[in-house]
C-alpha cells in the first residue's frame, strides 16, 4: 500500500519534529493555538479550511493544526466548520505559549483519546 500523497502545504510528522524548535520559539513570542483532530478527512479538503499562515501536520490517526492567530475563538470557529464537513471522532485544543512541543502534543493526543 502506497502512502497517500500529502499536499504541498500539509506537512508530515517528520516535518513537525524538524520544525519543533522554531515553533517553540514562535510560541514564546506570540501564543499559538494547537488543534489535534482525530479524523480520516482527506488532506486536500482539510487544507482548504485553513487560513493563510496556519500549518497542518499529518499524524497517525489525524492532524495537528497550528493556528497562528493565537485566539481560542479562531479554533472554535474552525472546529464548527470542520465538524459540519468531516467526521471528527475526537479533538483537543490548547493555547500554546511555549515549552516542549512533544509534551503539548502528548497532552492533546491524550485528551482526544479520552473522548473516543
Amino acid at each position: 500500500m502506497t502512502p497517500e500523497p500529502i499536499p504541498q502545504d500539509l506537512l508530515a510528522v517528520h516535518d513537525l519534529l524538524r520544525l519543533a524548535g522554531a515553533l517553540e520559539g514562535l510560541a514564546l513570542r506570540r501564543p499559538l493555538v494547537l488543534v489535534y483532530l482525530a479524523t480520516e478527512a482527506p488532506p486536500e479538503r482539510l487544507e482548504a479550511e485553513l487560513r493563510r499562515g496556519d500549518l497542518a501536520f499529518r499524524l497517525r490517526g489525524g492532524y495537528l493544526l497550528v493556528l497562528q492567530g493565537g485566539r481560542p475563538e479562531d479554533a472554535l470557529g474552525l472546529l464548527k466548520r470542520l465538524q459540519a464537513r468531516f467526521p471528527l471522532s475526537a479533538y483537543a485544543v490548547e493555547r500554546w505559549r511555549g515549552g516542549s512541543l512533544e509534551k503539548v502534543l502528548a497532552r492533546l493526543e491524550a485528551e482526544a483519546l479520552l473522548q473516543s
